[in-house]
């Protein structure tokens, strides 16, 4: 029989055991919630560190062969692939600054795409862009900064002349990299994506770090062309060799023995030829100019080593082919070639070396003052060209020259 009074109440007070589980539960469902919100934070700060580490290799890749090459399109076409692999962007292209026109860009005909046949009339566009300079037509070029552009909405950029084709490609966004060389602007990459991406500063200073990495290609590039060009147009040493022949031959007093003149190229007269010449005011009976040229290959066969050319009159140029595994050893390859007037005497033999004096200078367009510094001081301090070729120290004679950078 319910004896529940008149004045009973429901529900009953809780039992002490009811309140215990009650707390229990409680308890669960906090720690619940707690090791849910760490497993979210540990996902997220191991799928933050695959980004971050993925990204760091892909700068370290882009600077391995930007350091190790001497094409900067070869670069160039590395690094768009990459990019667009790494970051998922479906296209990337490359532009490159006309020489012909200063401050504008064209496209340098390569690309990497990863997308279906609507976009097909973009990329194609893209392959054959060209974009005037901002003082042409005023409009504002992402293409023209020097530093990354994240556009999350190609739709609200003006002036971009491919926006309609950008559009019927689904493409959203665009990203665009600088190349810097100094404050020159050599090249761009521009990157495509379908989706409205935000901005990202942490990838936005890796592509960046990026572009100053391929600039140094081109800043070696155009240092190279400097040198070539110099050597090219001096009025001595830009002098045609055949002319320097029928001018020296008859001209100079020829004595007994072999001058072997090392030169980096087979264009023009080297610098020590005319030096000795100059102060000399002899030639040899037989004289060579020696290129040695090295080959993307580790060995070069012995057939293949020796290209021989006669100008007449005691002088030969020869191209001396190495592998890049090889220790190159002048002397002993050269007494195995006989296609310059017969065996050369080791005892009868000079060699010539011409070695230039970098000087600094803010005068001329180019590196930094401290990094033309440098450079000098790496050039002065390196391997010289007698000890790498193996050149017998008691018949090698070096003739200095100065050169402004």
């Amino acid at each position: 029989m319910n004896q529940l009074g008149k004045n009973a109440s429901w529900p009953f007070p809780e039992s002490p055991a009811d309140e215990r589980i009650a707390q229990l539960e409680r308890r669960l469902e906090r720690e619940r919630r707690a090791r849910q919100e760490a497993e979210r934070l540990a996902e997220s700060g191991l799928r933050d560190l695959y980004v971050s580490r993925a990204r760091i290799e892909l700068l370290n890749g882009i600077s391995v062969r930007a350091n190790e090459s001497d094409d900067p399109l070869e670069v160039l076409r590395l690094a768009v692939r990459e990019i667009c692999t790494t970051l998922g962007f479906p296209f990337g292209n490359v532009l490159v600054a006309d020489p012909d026109v200063p401050g504008a860009m064209r496209a340098a005909g390569i690309s990497f795409a990863r997308t279906c046949d609507s976009a097909q009339p973009f990329i194609k566009a893209s392959q054959d862009v060209r974009i005037a300079a901002l003082a042409d037509d005023h409009t504002d070029q992402p293409v023209m900064t020097q530093v990354p552009v994240w556009t999350p909405d190609i739709d609200t950029l003006d002036g971009f002349d491919r926006a309609r084709l950008a559009r019927l490609a689904s493409f959203k966004s665009m990203l665009t990299v600088p190349v810097l060389s100094g404050r020159d602007v050599e090249a761009v990459l521009e990157f495509f994506s379908m989706d409205q991406r935000e901005p990202e500063l942490e990838l936005l200073d890796v592509l960046l770090q990026a572009g100053l990495q391929i600039g140094g290609v081109f800043r070696r590039r155009h240092h190279a062309d400097r040198l070539r060009d110099s050597a090219l147009t001096d009025p001595l040493t830009g002098l045609p060799m055949d002319i320097f022949i029928k001018s020296a031959s008859g001209s100079a007093h020829r004595v007994n023995g072999t001058s072997i003149f090392l030169s980096v190229t087979t264009e023009g007269v080297p610098a020590a030829l005319l030096h000795n010449l100059k102060h000399n005011q002899v030639l040899h009976d037989r004289v060579i100019i020696l290129t040695v040229k090295f080959e993307e290959t580790p060995y070069v066969e012995a057939k293949d080593r020796i290209e021989t050319k006669s100008s007449g009159h005691g002088f030969y140029h020869v191209t001396l082919r190495c592998g890049f595994m090889e220790d190159v050893d002048v002397p002993r390859d050269l007494q195995l070639d006989a296609t310059t007037g017969g065996p050369i005497d080791p005892m009868r033999t000079s060699y010539f070396l011409g070695r230039q004096k970098l000087i600094a200078s803010q005068e001329l367009p180019g590196m930094a003052l401290w990094r033309e510094h440098l450079f000098a001081w790496m050039l002065k301090t390196s391997e010289s060209a007698m000890d790498f070729f193996k050149l017998p120290t008691n018949r090698v004679v070096e003739l200095g020259s100065q050169l402004r950078i």
